[in-house]
């Protein structure tokens, strides 16, 4: 579908390496793709999560917060019954 839009088929293969049949895409990077440039948030733009290493994957929340990098100004807590996560 993408080649019937006029884009070329290296180009194709680079933004979208995964071969599925369907690809969705957000309105941003359909917007990116069609203009022929590489969406910001690709993974063929080096936008790639890092592999959680055994000993991290094991941390409570709390020892989660005290190693981040980054400390948002939110608290989340739980909510009611349910046990649901929300901001505060």
């Amino acid at each position: 579908m993408l080649a019937n839009k006029g884009l070329k088929t290296e180009f194709i293969n680079t933004v979208c390496y995964l071969k599925h049949a369907i690809i969705k895409l957000c309105a941003t990077c359909r917007k990116d793709i069609m203009s022929n440039k590489i969406p910001n948030l690709a993974l063929s733009n080096g936008l790639a999560f890092y592999k959680i290493p055994n000993c991290l994957k094991t941390l409570t929340e709390l020892e989660e917060r005290l190693i981040s990098p980054r400390i948002p100004f939110m608290v989340i807590r739980t909510l009611g019954f349910s046990k649901q996560f929300g901001l505060k």
